[in-house]
């Protein structure tokens, strides 16, 4: 009967029983099922708790009467090897006058030598034989170890068997076994009746830490006790029943088995999940036993053990070796161990009840992420409007035109926008103007039994399209300190995983550095401060296509259609760093006229873009043809005497191979190129240019040029120091966030968390619909990033010109820390784990927006959440 109750309730989940071991119910789900039964056939009216209806607090009810039964079962059956209630008792009246009162066992294990004769075999050969004696001395007392004279006699057991072999060794070693079992925990919970003995174990439902029927103080000390006397109990059975085999070791007709008839005693265990069924109006509840089939289930209890006892006895050997009270002794400590076993699988059993109820009710198991989706939904009915949090996709765009992609994350944010703002970037030694929006965008990350789920960070661009995304950190007065970069265009698509990687909350580093020195507090502190301020990660985007217009002194929006010469343009300025000063317009060659505007400006940068991409193919063809004549020349010294490749050796010497172009030598004869008066081309002179124009543009060279385009006037205007105007510094963000953590979470649930970036993915897709992937290792990131890098030199000539029409997007999260998972922190703790989540989400908005939490919630939630989490709303 008990194992089943044991394993069917016990571990069906793996449920502690104590803070550091877990109780796994499907070893003792049988015998719990058969205990049940055998308790419904000597009683009346009785039913599963689950079977009935019952109230919270009923539960409670059980976990007590479970409890008392069970010490009233190990009581029952200690009566068994002659401990009766006047010795528990004597021993109760020991245990209340302040002594630590203990069961000793002692078993003495003597092996002696007695003689040796000679005998002739069979065969007519000689043999020795050694006789030897053994001694079994078993001693139980109950005893106080600071005063010896108040032991309490149990029993005294003595045997001896004579064993008889043919080597002269001793057949067995002697050995002393001893045991002590404290009772303090037992006789505390013991109180006098009239006619004997109760157990009055109760559960103080006030105690703050009182959660459930299982998760409180009261429970998880006596089953911490229960176990540790099922392992003291399971020493002593392990030893009688090693003098049993001992026994058959040396018994030519001992084939007993003592485990099978010891065990059947165990569906005799009246620790069982019934209560007694009232009929009140048609209405059935129940109660807990009464006194009297309590009763009942003991009396069967001893019925059994005597029964197997007498078994265990009629079958032992002639020699009775092993008898009487050492039979009791076996029998008894081993039914003891199913009594500890049962009444940790009873108080499992009502917590695996509540859990099929809570999951019943559901219909579901939750998991983190239905938790996380839930959140989402659950803030649209917390915060007012214009809080609440959104998916995080930023459209990249210029306005009035098609996107060039986007930036987007799988989860809901709390995002403060400051969108005409002036940041700095820090860039390969020199800072530059961020002109366009700031962005802090917050959320709060659920970690359940340390587990904390990653999310995806997506950033795809269009076909023909293009940007530069940015990845780095945020230092002090919003300067952008990039660590990594790339160029993502013409339909690839960049994924990168971030996953929070949890600090201490500041409770928890209070607590650990309060008993150090006042030098390591101050370095704990100065660390910690670099690593609030490390909390915070961002993404700056830079859009191509507008800063390829200023850098080549073209008009807003001229190169929206020009496609190839976007191309083209990149690949010179990315692949062979061509200064963009040879690619750009310039009036002083030939002025943009209002008839052709800006035709004639893009026809101007197409003409520069195609020589050099003329010139720089023919030097590749060049340096192929050189390869190639290399190549011929090794095929045909291999062919010919030495004699003659000496001599050609000699003139190869004088007049080498000539090398393949450096990449100032291409430089330098574009400038030259670019700085002759005539563009030569394949029928003379450029078409446009006449020789009177020539002569104006030379004549208008020794003048001093003035701004003829956008981006002239802008650079023409642009002040001598870099401007930024006074915006909210989101790196005090971190900072604000500890301070309202240890204002506003007194459960220290909240961990400031770091964004590790890893898994960098590039999705890469042509025109014609072929794609590829490529996980980038760290070589792979760092070429993106140069060339990223260069691109963005160029496009600001080396931090002259400023970044416009930017998106800097800053993320900040902080982790709510659950111990276990998503049900099991309802049912260990009874606690609704949405309120505490929904704090901390407030906590972190109130941070961000710099409110009170009163202010960002709908009015009709403010009743509830004044009930239930009060700690929000601070007194004045």
């Amino acid at each position: 009967m008990i194992r089943t109750m044991i394993t069917i309730l016990m571990v069906i989940a793996g449920i502690t029983c104590t803070p550091a071991k877990k109780i796994r119910t499907h070893e003792y789900g049988e015998m719990l099922r058969q205990g049940v039964q055998n308790a419904k056939d000597l009683l009346h009216n009785v039913k599963d708790p689950q079977e009935v209806e019952h109230s919270f607090n009923n539960k409670y009810d059980l976990a007590e009467w479970y409890s008392n039964v069970g010490l009233g079962a190990i009581a029952n059956t200690l009566r068994t090897i002659g401990i009766q209630n006047t010795q528990l008792l004597e021993a109760k009246n020991l245990h209340d006058s302040g002594h630590k009162v203990t069961l000793e066992y002692e078993h003495n294990l003597g092996v002696q030598f007695d003689k040796k004769v000679e005998r002739e075999t069979v065969h007519g050969q000689k043999q020795w034989d050694y006789f030897w004696t053994l001694t079994a001395d078993i001693e139980m007392k109950i005893t106080t170890p600071a005063d010896a004279p108040n032991s309490i006699p149990i029993l005294k057991y003595t045997s001896k068997m004579q064993v008889i072999t043919r080597m002269d060794a001793e057949p067995v070693r002697g050995a002393v076994v001893r045991q002590s079992i404290p009772l303090s925990w037992f006789l505390e919970q013991m109180a006098s009746r009239e006619n004997g003995i109760n157990f009055q174990f109760r559960i103080d439902r006030s105690d703050k830490h009182c959660h459930t029927p299982l998760t409180n103080r009261d429970v998880g000390n006596f089953l911490s006790d229960l176990e540790r006397f099922n392992s003291q109990v399971n020493t002593i059975r392990g030893d009688i029943s090693n003098l049993m085999r001992v026994e058959a070791k040396f018994s030519d007709r001992y084939n007993f088995d003592f485990q099978s008839v010891v065990s059947y005693c165990d569906d005799a265990v009246p620790v069982v999940p019934l209560v007694k069924v009232v009929d009140q109006s048609k209405n059935e509840s129940f109660s807990c036993l009464e006194q009297n089939d309590v009763a009942t289930l003991y009396n069967a209890e001893r019925s059994c053990l005597s029964s197997s006892i007498d078994k265990i006895i009629e079958h032992s050997t002639p020699v009775k070796f092993c008898a009487g009270d050492c039979v009791k002794v076996g029998v008894v400590f081993e039914h003891l161990k199913a009594i500890s076993q049962a009444t940790r699988a009873a108080h499992v059993y009502i917590e695996e009840g509540i859990r099929r109820q809570l999951r019943s009710a559901i219909a579901e198991d939750i998991t983190p992420q239905q938790f996380q989706e839930y959140m989402a939904y659950h803030q649209e009915d917390l915060f007012k409007k214009e809080y609440q949090m959104h998916p995080f996709n930023s459209i990249i765009r210029r306005p009035f035109h098609y996107p060039e992609g986007t930036l987007s994350l799988p989860t809901h944010v709390s995002t403060k926008s400051m969108p005409n703002s002036t940041s700095l970037l820090s860039f390969r030694g020199v800072d530059l103007e961020l002109q366009g929006s700031l962005n802090l965008h917050s959320w709060v990350t659920y970690s359940f039994d340390q587990v904390a789920p990653p999310v995806t960070l997506s950033a795809r661009s269009r076909q023909f399209s293009g940007f530069i995304l940015l990845v780095g950190t945020l230092a002090t007065g919003n300067t952008f300190v990039p660590e990594s970069a790339m160029i993502i265009q013409n339909k690839d698509e960049l994924e990168v995983t971030l996953r929070a990687s949890q600090l201490p909350s500041p409770g928890e580093f209070k607590d650990f550095i309060s008993s150090l020195s006042p030098e390591m507090q101050r370095f704990a502190k100065s660390f910690r401060t670099k690593q609030l301020a490390g909390t915070l990660t961002a993404f700056a985007i830079v859009q191509i296509k507008p800063h390829l217009e200023r850098v080549l002194n073209l008009p807003t929006g001229s190169l929206t259609k020009e496609i190839k010469l976007t191309q083209d343009v990149l690949k010179l300025l990315v692949e062979y760093q061509i200064p963009s000063d040879l690619l750009s317009f310039d009036s002083a060659i030939e002025p943009a006229t209002s008839e052709k505007g800006t035709l004639t400006m893009i026809q101007q940068v197409k003409h520069h873009v195609d020589s050099l991409m003329s010139m720089i193919d023919k030097k590749l063809d060049k340096k192929v043809a050189d390869k190639k004549r290399e190549r011929e020349y090794d095929e045909v010294m291999e062919e010919e005497p030495e004699q003659v490749k000496n001599i050609k050796r000699k003139r190869v010497s004088k007049s080498a191979i000539r090398p393949p172009p450096s990449y100032e030598s291409v430089v330098m004869e574009t400038a030259a190129l670019h700085a002759s008066a005539d563009y030569d081309d394949a029928e003379g002179k450029h078409p446009s240019r006449s020789s009177s124009d020539l002569t104006a543009d030379a004549h208008s060279q020794k003048q001093e040029k003035e701004p003829s385009t956008v981006a002239d006037s802008q650079k023409a205007s642009k002040p001598s120091t870099v401007s930024t105007p006074a915006v909210d510094d989101f790196t005090a963000v971190p900072f604000r966030l500890e301070s309202n953590m240890i204002r506003l979470d007194p459960s220290q649930s909240m961990k400031p968390s770091k964004i590790q970036l890893s898994n960098w993915k590039k999705h890469s897709r042509d025109l014609f619909g072929s794609d590829s992937t490529t996980l980038l290792q760290k070589s792979d990131l760092k070429k993106e990033t140069d060339g990223a890098f260069d691109l963005l030199d160029s496009l600001t000539k080396t931090a002259d010109l400023p970044l416009e029409d930017t998106e800097v997007h800053v993320f900040l999260t902080v982790t709510h820390a659950f111990d276990e998972i998503v049900l099991e922190n309802v049912i260990k703790n009874n606690e609704n784990i949405i309120e505490s989540a929904e704090a901390s989400l407030l906590v972190l908005a109130s941070t961000v927006h710099g409110l009170e939490p009163s202010h960002l919630i709908k009015k009709e939630a403010i009743p509830r959440l004044q009930n239930y989490t009060s700690y929000l709303f601070p007194s004045p």
